[in-house]
Protein backbone atom coordinates (compact mmCIF):
# COMPACT_ATOMS: atom_id res chain seq x y z
CA UNK A 1 0.00 0.00 0.00
CA UNK A 2 2.67 2.54 0.97
CA UNK A 3 4.18 4.29 -2.02
CA UNK A 4 7.36 6.34 -1.58
CA UNK A 5 6.41 8.53 -4.54
CA UNK A 6 3.22 9.74 -2.88
CA UNK A 7 4.83 10.78 0.39
CA UNK A 8 8.05 12.37 -0.79
CA UNK A 9 6.94 15.97 -0.65
CA UNK A 10 4.16 15.52 -3.19
CA UNK A 11 1.39 16.11 -0.65
CA UNK A 12 0.70 19.70 0.35
CA UNK A 13 -0.63 19.57 3.90
CA UNK A 14 -1.39 23.32 3.85
CA UNK A 15 1.18 24.17 6.48
CA UNK A 16 2.63 27.69 6.43
CA UNK A 17 6.19 26.53 5.74
CA UNK A 18 8.03 23.74 3.92
CA UNK A 19 9.41 22.64 7.29
CA UNK A 20 5.89 22.45 8.68
CA UNK A 21 4.74 20.44 5.71
CA UNK A 22 7.70 18.09 6.15
CA UNK A 23 6.90 17.61 9.84
CA UNK A 24 3.29 16.66 9.15
CA UNK A 25 4.40 14.42 6.31
CA UNK A 26 6.85 12.67 8.64
CA UNK A 27 4.09 11.99 11.17
CA UNK A 28 1.72 10.70 8.48
CA UNK A 29 4.39 8.56 6.82
CA UNK A 30 5.45 7.03 10.14
CA UNK A 31 1.82 6.25 10.98
CA UNK A 32 1.29 4.58 7.62
CA UNK A 33 4.45 2.53 8.01
CA UNK A 34 3.29 1.41 11.46
CA UNK A 35 -0.28 0.77 10.20
CA UNK A 36 -1.65 3.33 12.68
CA UNK A 37 -4.91 5.18 12.06
CA UNK A 38 -6.08 8.77 11.72
CA UNK A 39 -6.74 9.05 15.46
CA UNK A 40 -3.10 8.19 16.13
CA UNK A 41 -1.92 10.86 13.69
CA UNK A 42 -4.17 13.46 15.30
CA UNK A 43 -2.79 12.64 18.74
CA UNK A 44 0.73 13.26 17.42
CA UNK A 45 -0.33 16.47 15.66
CA UNK A 46 -1.83 17.73 18.93
CA UNK A 47 1.61 17.37 20.49
CA UNK A 48 3.26 19.03 17.49
CA UNK A 49 0.77 21.93 17.67
CA UNK A 50 2.15 22.85 21.09
CA UNK A 51 5.27 24.07 19.26
CA UNK A 52 4.68 27.61 18.06
CA UNK A 53 6.34 26.98 14.69
CA UNK A 54 3.80 24.23 13.90
CA UNK A 55 0.70 25.48 15.68
CA UNK A 56 -1.35 25.48 12.46
CA UNK A 57 -1.09 21.69 12.13
CA UNK A 58 -4.57 21.39 13.66
CA UNK A 59 -6.15 23.77 11.14
CA UNK A 60 -9.10 22.35 9.23
CA UNK A 61 -7.34 22.15 5.87
CA UNK A 62 -4.37 20.30 7.37
CA UNK A 63 -6.64 17.82 9.17
CA UNK A 64 -8.73 17.23 6.05
CA UNK A 65 -5.64 16.57 3.94
CA UNK A 66 -4.24 14.19 6.55
CA UNK A 67 -7.59 12.39 6.64
CA UNK A 68 -7.64 12.04 2.84
CA UNK A 69 -4.15 10.53 2.81
CA UNK A 70 -4.97 8.15 5.63
CA UNK A 71 -8.23 7.18 3.96
CA UNK A 72 -6.41 6.35 0.70
CA UNK A 73 -4.20 4.03 2.75
CA UNK A 74 -7.22 2.41 4.39
CA UNK A 75 -6.26 3.80 7.80
CA UNK A 76 -8.92 6.45 8.36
Amino acid sequence: MFNDNVYSGAVDYAMFTKDGNAMVEAVVTAAINMKRDFTYVMSKLEILAETEAYSECLDTEVRETVYEVMQKEGLA
